[in-house]
């Protein structure tokens, strides 16, 4: 066995409780396990290099024990119990000089020393952790986060007070508040700064050197511009229509106005038509007056004429 596993290059945990180590040149994978029952109560949920040589790989178990395994030997050489199944499945596990870090889903990082079955050193690091993480440039300082719960950085040789704790996140643009989900983080190289992964699909670039809070988004989802991109859509449609409302309402000004100046102009006409046809009366009214002015002279003419023959009829006579 220990030939195949010095080749591998790659280990895992199953949540069968097996170890399994990955050969990337033969494309190969090999399982390693110490007992011949399998059980999800050895589900690996934390591995971490156990000396800094990295013949050794230590394999953190849901029921609270940690077991060494020899890269070497290809075998398991040593099992310890560093917690109980109540506090949690391992969160993290991290090697500090010769001591041992374990951090639990419930909160609990302890300090382990060799040869010791009660921890060094004990702090709790809030509720629902999802992962604690070493720094490689300072192995004393571990980092912890989960969910609504915070990134948090400590130091193992002062723990009553983490060195560095991450602020709220900036409420949204309804002034809503923005869970916070941290599921893993890392040190970056060469920097003090530490980059965080959410459960919403967000990452986080945390200086803690800084007060600033948030102090830079790195990388969004496109689901997240999505949704920046309808809200600015909603916005812009409703100024949309407000202004298309504002113009709704000058064409109605505009067409009533339209309405008020034609019924005054068809006033007008009929006014003018009323007008015109009273003139028109009151010309053929004078008209029949003259007419009549004129057979009233016709007869009185008539009658002149013939009392005038009836006088030279009796002169004649």
């Amino acid at each position: 066995m220990g030939d195949t596993s010095r080749l591998c290059s790659v280990w895992l945990g199953s949540e069968t409780g097996i170890l399994k180590g990955v050969s990337l040149s033969r494309k190969q994978a090999f399982n390693f396990c110490n007992t011949s029952h399998l059980s999800r109560d050895q589900e690996v949920r934390a591995l971490c290099w156990g000396d800094p040589a990295e013949s050794e790989v230590l394999v953190g178990s849901v029921d609270g024990t940690v077991k060494t395994f020899s890269v070497e030997k290809g075998a398991f050489t040593d099992t310890r119990r560093c917690g109980e199944p109540a506090d949690g499945c391992f969160a993290g596990l991290a090697l500090s000089g010769s001591a041992l870090v374990t951090c639990a889903e419930r909160g609990a990082l302890r300090v382990w020393r060799e040869d010791s079955s009660e921890p060094a050193a004990e702090l709790h690091a809030g509720d629902n952790v999802c992962r604690m993480r070493q720094s490689a440039a300072h192995r004393d300082r571990v980092a912890t986060g989960g969910k609504e719960n915070g990134l948090k950085i400590w130091d193992l040789e002062r723990p009553e007070q983490p060195v560095f704790a991450a602020k709220n996140l900036r409420d949204d643009w309804l002034d809503l508040r923005r869970p916070q989900w941290v599921r893993d983080m890392a040190f970056i190289p060469d920097s003090d700064k530490v980059v965080t992964c959410t459960g919403y699909h967000q990452v986080h670039v945390l200086d803690p050197s800084t007060s600033l809070r948030d102090q830079a988004e790195t990388k969004r989802t496109a689901a997240e511009r999505q949704r920046e991109e309808l809200e600015d859509a909603v916005r812009g449609r409703s100024q949309g229509t407000q202004s298309e409302d504002a113009v709704r309402g000058r064409s109605q000004g505009t067409q009533s106005e339209d309405a008020v100046r034609g019924c005054s102009q068809r006033t007008q006409s009929e006014d003018a038509v009323r007008g015109r046809s009273q003139g028109t009366q009151s010309g053929d009214a004078v008209r029949g007056r003259s007419q009549g002015t004129w057979s009233e002279d016709a007869v009185r003419g008539r009658s002149q004429r013939t009392q005038s023959e009836v006088s030279c009829m009796l002169g004649g006579t």
